[in-house]
């Protein structure tokens, strides 16, 4: 673990446990226990990939307006990878701005009611986030770090803004999610699996090697004619089973670049 990742001016979720759980010398731990702060780590860190799989279904966008949609998921991204860490200084936060404004006009300025409804519970959190944390002087925000070493519930507080990025970044996710049903429902993890498994279907076969075995098809063939079209007269290509003699029903098959095409 790197030095300075317990540091108080870590607000990242992964530092709080840092300084819960394992000896800094920037706050008195809870309870020394390796495995304990490495299960809580597994934990929250599987949070962010949960969210963002429930929030952004795979599959490309049916509208190029959904843009401004794009540009949200990407904020929420920055918001849920700041939230868990491992490391979330306070100049890190700038880059969160964007998303802030554009989920703002959204809930605000947009021309649809409906629209507006959807994105308002994430923009309440950011209004809250922003009054919190944002300040001609840092020492009235939540961003300034507890001074001394910090003991007891005090080691907690100090994950405040860890935890407030969380909880914006889950309102934020269901926004998108909302967002997604209206203006591209046809997106959705099960389409995905099932045009994956629709893909599998039409892969072609792979060429069979020339040896035949029970209960496959077989091509005798005799090839008639010259150059890169030729003709070959073949018989059934039922499945003949050992032993079993080839009746004589007989097709043409077309060779021409490699491709065989049967014509009746």
């Amino acid at each position: 673990m790197p030095p300075l990742i317990g540091h108080p001016f870590n607000h990242a979720i992964y530092g709080t446990l840092a300084r819960l759980f394992t000896p800094t010398p920037f706050a008195v731990a809870w309870v020394e226990s390796p495995a304990l702060f490495f299960s809580l780590m597994v934990l929250f860190g599987l949070v962010a990939p949960i969210v963002w799989v429930l929030a952004v279904p795979p599959g490309p966008l049916r509208r190029q307006s959904d843009v401004v949609l794009g540009y949200v998921e990407t904020g929420l991204l920055f918001t849920l990878m700041f939230a868990y860490g491992p490391i979330a200084e306070s100049n890190h936060l700038i880059a969160l701005w964007p998303v802030i404004l554009v989920t703002m006009r959204l809930a605000l300025s947009s021309p649809d009611a409906a629209q507006r409804l959807r994105w308002r519970p994430s923009a309440i959190v950011w209004a809250v986030f922003l009054v919190l944390t944002a300040g001609p002087l840092r020492q009235t925000t939540w961003t300034d770090p507890i001074p001394g070493v910090p003991d007891g519930l005090t080691v907690l507080l100090t994950g405040r803004v860890g935890v407030l990025l969380l909880i914006a970044g889950l309102a934020t996710a269901w926004s998108v999610r909302q967002e997604h049903r209206v203006s591209n429902p046809h997106l959705s993890w099960r389409a995905a699996l099932a045009g994956a498994r629709s893909w599998r279907a039409r892969r072609p076969l792979p060429a069979s090697s020339p040896a035949t075995t029970p209960g496959q098809p077989r091509l005798p063939a005799r090839l008639g004619g010259t150059g890169a079209l030729g003709l070959l007269s073949v018989w059934s290509t039922r499945s003949l089973g050992p032993g079993e003699p080839v009746d004589g029903d007989v097709a043409e098959v077309l060779v021409a670049n490699d491709q065989l095409v049967f014509r009746a």
